[in-house]
């Protein structure tokens, strides 16, 4: 799943400017990281899953296609940071180590998974929010160097290019046969990525073509409609954040 075929263009925050929709994820952002509580974690990453729902209109099913593989990573790092060769309780043992959970890595693992969810949904919210011309607008406003922001803008529309061209090969490939049998795996594999390869380098030839024909010095333009700053937008993220600070206080102190 790509976050591109799921961004949805009549979302309700898609005519509200960049700083609107930061002020929704990035106060969050820096209660989550000061937090130490588990509940607080779980209940931002309920919350934004609920925002993504009803502010980006975003499937349910979709959004958590796009949570799977995240998740699944951050997972087995948590058992791994949970699981000792010390163990009181080991499930099995190997000479002189006995595998199994200890205690106290095991919540330090649930205080890093439940982290890992909150700042995961915070991110696809973010990028669920805003195009790629909007985060690169954010960029500029930082004062990020513009190579960076141009390396980011390039990196962004290549992988979507060849991850279509590694699909449309793919394809080819099978429809020849090429995977049928383990013997010629490894030549189909080996032709496929030196076809990508040939492909990426043919794209940037033709990128440097068409800027230096147009005259261009290298940075991105980019062409919106102007998304008025009204006081009355700061409402809602306002109101939010005093919600969740309240919340957050609450746990940090009684939960």
């Amino acid at each position: 799943m790509l976050i591109e075929e799921i961004y949805n263009h009549n979302q309700k925050l898609a005519n509200y400017p960049l700083a609107i929709k930061a002020a929704f994820v990035f106060p969050a952002l820096l209660l989550v990281l000061i937090s130490h509580s588990v509940l607080f974690d779980l209940l931002v990453f309920g919350v934004f899953l609920v925002l993504n729902k009803f502010l980006l209109n975003t499937s349910m099913r979709n959004l958590l296609l796009l949570f799977k593989y995240p998740v699944l990573f951050v997972l087995v790092g948590s058992i791994t940071i949970a699981i000792t060769t010390n163990s009181a309780s080991p499930f099995f043992i190997v000479s002189r180590f006995s595998f199994g959970f200890d205690s106290v890595n095991s919540i330090v693992a649930k205080q890093v998974f439940c982290r890992s969810l909150a700042i995961l949904s915070l991110v696809y919210f973010y990028v669920l929010s805003n195009t790629i011309s909007d985060i690169s607008e954010g960029m500029y406003f930082c004062k990020l160097p513009k190579l960076f922001i141009e390396l980011f803008v390039l990196c962004y529309k290549f992988i979507f290019n060849l991850f279509a061209v590694s699909k449309s090969i793919l394809v080819a490939q099978k429809c020849r046969l090429a995977y049928s049998y383990n013997g010629n795996n490894l030549l189909a594999f080996s032709f496929l990525a030196s076809t990508i390869f040939k492909r990426a380098m043919f794209q940037t030839t033709q990128l440097e073509v068409a800027l230096s024909s147009r005259l261009g010095e290298g940075d991105f333009s980019f062409i919106s409609p102007k998304k008025l700053f009204e006081k009355r937008q700061l409402i809602a993220p306002v109101l939010f954040f005093v919600i969740l600070f309240s919340l957050f206080l609450i746990l940090e102190n009684y939960g």
